[in-house]
């Protein structure tokens, strides 16, 4: 029984990928580069002069200058940088005011072309606007959220920035439960217009630190940098056997 599931489970996501892949072909293409996604860090204003010194030294490269501004919908004050390396990019705040609900939560900055297209096409690929569009002191800002649960602040400059690109590219981890992981690919690959590259079923579980484990790989690419998705193990419910953690590459 559990096999004639899977196989029907297996039928219907690739008829389901066919008629996804046809909308997803119809979403247009946001993104810039690598270099101009950045991930979020937020820490206690005591800690950021530290913290950037460290990332630094460890990885290299510089930082923008340290601005004190509001870059919420609402009244707030925070330390803003950019530190840049030659692997990634990071977003580093150090908020003196309180965090509202959901921002402190989202994972990444992700620059687009044009911050009413980029809305669309993240609501038409499965996202929900969870913070609508708002000013901020160089553009504009919104947040999204992926199935799974995945924040994602999507923004806009006014004036074209202008980046070095990324020497590697970086690497995004997103843990995902089981029932979630195929929803969020489908998803952020269809905005992003991503593709799957390889899909391991077998691969060494101590890359999640379960050594004793097999766990499923999948990779895929994308213009803006690689994520790699991980949902834990789920029990067959008609035999002892068990499915592996799935783990998904997106780049």
């Amino acid at each position: 029984m559990c096999k004639r599931v899977i196989k029907v489970s297996l039928a219907l996501t690739l008829l389901a990928g066919q008629i996804m892949g046809s909308a997803f072909a119809a979403t247009p293409a946001v993104a810039v580069a690598p270099q101009y996604d950045t991930s979020h860090v937020y820490v206690a204003p005591a800690d950021v002069d530290r913290f950037a010194q460290s990332f630094l030294a460890t990885f290299g490269g510089t930082s923008t200058a340290q601005v004190v501004v509001n870059v919420l919908p609402v009244p707030s004050s925070t330390t803003s940088q950019l530190l840049q390396t030659p692997a990634g990019t990071v977003s580093l705040f150090g908020f003196t005011t309180p965090i509202p609900h959901p921002f402190g939560q989202e994972r990444n900055g992700y620059l687009v072309k044009d911050m009413d297209v980029a809305l669309k096409a993240a609501r038409e690929n499965g996202a929900a606007v969870i913070v609508s569009d708002f000013p901020d002191p160089i553009g504009r800002d919104a947040v999204v959220q992926w199935p799974g649960g995945v924040n994602m602040q999507l923004y806009w400059h006014t004036k074209t920035p202008d980046y070095a690109a990324f020497q590697t590219v970086p690497e995004n981890r997103v843990y995902l439960s089981a029932d979630r992981a195929d929803a969020f690919i489908n998803a952020f690959t269809g905005f992003s217009h991503g593709k799957v590259l390889a899909d391991d079923k077998h691969a060494p579980g101590v890359d999640i630190g379960q050594p004793a484990a097999a766990i499923a790989v999948s990779t895929s690419s994308r213009r803006s940098g690689a994520w790699r998705c991980w949902s834990p193990t789920v029990n067959c419910p008609t035999r002892s056997a068990t499915r592996p953690p799935v783990t998904k590459w997106l780049t």
